[in-house]
């Protein structure tokens, strides 16, 4: 914090002080999402901040709430969330975060397994 304090001069009344405070926001939060598994896919977020297939950071505004969303590659599964994100039961591809600190996440993508044709007799 930087602190300016303007004191009485020539012209200007005995006793007049002026206070000026400045300060700085705080540094965003970091949110770093790490990519793995088999498959392929991406992650993106909301608001915007990420998108990648590999590893990558995010900044936020600290107390923000961040989305983040993963996204199928072609053949590929996804085989869920780890970390600090909260799954969302009703969609599985996505999880939200609170930005209060830095956050690491992970998101793991399988392959879809090949057709296997079966014959009865």
């Amino acid at each position: 914090m930087l602190l300016l304090a303007l004191l009485a001069s020539a012209g200007v009344h005995v006793g007049v002080i002026g206070i000026y405070v400045l300060t700085r926001p705080p540094p965003p939060a970091l949110v770093r999402v790490e990519v793995g598994g088999e498959g392929s896919g991406f992650v993106m977020s909301t608001p915007g901040g990420i998108r990648c297939g590999d590893d990558c950071l995010g900044h936020f505004t600290k107390g923000s709430e961040v989305k983040l969303l993963a996204v199928l590659g072609d053949g590929a599964t996804f085989e869920g969330w780890s970390g600090d994100c909260e799954v969302n039961p009703d969609y599985i591809f996505e999880c939200t975060l609170e930005a209060t600190d830095d956050h690491t996440v992970e998101a793991a993508f399988g392959v879809m397994p090949e057709e296997v044709e079966v014959a009865f007799k």
